[in-house]
């Protein structure tokens, strides 16, 4: 099959409402490629604020292309994005392979190693390493947001702890989870192609045992309450918000939530959802325009 690949720039904080728009119109491939720049083996990578990231949708060629083409222009254009969309053919296969030369070993917090599954690695002493193959699926440990969580789930999971983890996209903050030793996790997502990648993530890291991936999203649900130590939600800064009572509930009194994919312009807002549904913020974590919170249960009065 012959593909037709749909690239639009757009800004760096508004890349994740662009995949979802374009994901309407393409469910079967969104891509994003963030403008980073490697610092370094054990530094990880930058985010250059002033460049825009890359949304790419992959589209069949054949005779609704054009029509396709027309409502992804729409569903931009209904975010007030009014990209130029440039557009080029490309066979399956290269469709396929393509995404993979962007993904490098890359070294997480202390201790974490995110190997994508066709980079070979020799591992350290102590070294925790996830094997992933991402897909089409978002979290692969490049973006800030996703290492950011990374770095923060080393700091706060502790041993036995049950996790939540709401978009899991890959996968890979369920799998670190327990690799860091939660005895488990329960890892969401609204996306089915996620799903699957989670799923076979987690089977390629032994743990599929405990990780259990699920279709769907988090619901003020009687059975979840106070079930979890930890929830984890690396979405965007709305659907946090929203999600504030269900994940505070969600949560045993004095659990812990990292919230992230949260712009710098919207952490007041995200706050104030997380104080009214009786959590308080004891962290922000900065990169870039991005910001990560951490906020407790119960807890002491809100972080500046």
């Amino acid at each position: 099959m012959t593909w037709c690949e749909i690239s639009a720039a757009v800004p760096v904080e508004l890349a994740e409402l662009a995949a979802e728009a374009m994901r309407t119109v393409a469910p079967d491939g969104v891509a994003i490629e963030d403008p980073l720049i490697p610092l370094g083996p054990d530094e990880g990578v930058r985010l250059e604020r002033h460049r825009p990231s890359v949304v790419k949708a992959y589209l069949p060629v054949d005779d609704r292309l054009g029509e396709r083409l027309d409502a992804l222009d729409a569903a931009l254009t209904a975010l007030g994005l009014r990209p130029a969309l440039r557009t080029r053919t490309v066979r399956a296969q290269d469709w396929a392979d393509a995404w993979k030369e962007h993904f490098h070993v890359e070294r997480v917090g202390r201790r974490l190693v995110i190997r994508p599954s066709w980079r070979p690695f020799t591992p350290q002493p102590g070294d925790v390493v996830i094997d992933l193959d991402p897909g089409m699926a978002f979290g692969t440990g490049q973006h800030p947001t996703t290492r950011t969580c990374l770095e923060l789930l080393e700091e706060h999971v502790r041993l036995g702890d049950v996790v939540l983890d709401v978009g899991t996209g890959s996968g890979i903050l369920a799998v670190a989870a327990v690799k860091l030793g939660a005895a488990r996790c329960l890892a969401l997502d609204v996306d089915p192609q996620a799903v699957r990648v989670a799923r076979d993530n987690a089977a390629r890291n032994g743990v599929a045992e405990r990780v259990q991936v699920a279709e769907g999203t988090l619901t003020a649900d009687d059975a979840l309450r106070h079930a979890f130590d930890l929830a984890v939600a690396n979405i965007t800064a709305a659907a946090v918000a929203a999600l504030a009572p269900a994940l505070a509930t969600a949560l045993r009194p004095g659990g812990t939530l990292i919230g992230s994919g949260i712009v710098a312009d919207r952490l007041d807002a995200v706050r104030a959802a997380l104080a009214a549904a009786g959590c308080s913020v004891t962290d922000v974590r900065v990169v870039g325009d991005w910001r990560t919170l951490v906020a407790r249960t119960g807890s002491t009065p809100d972080h500046p």
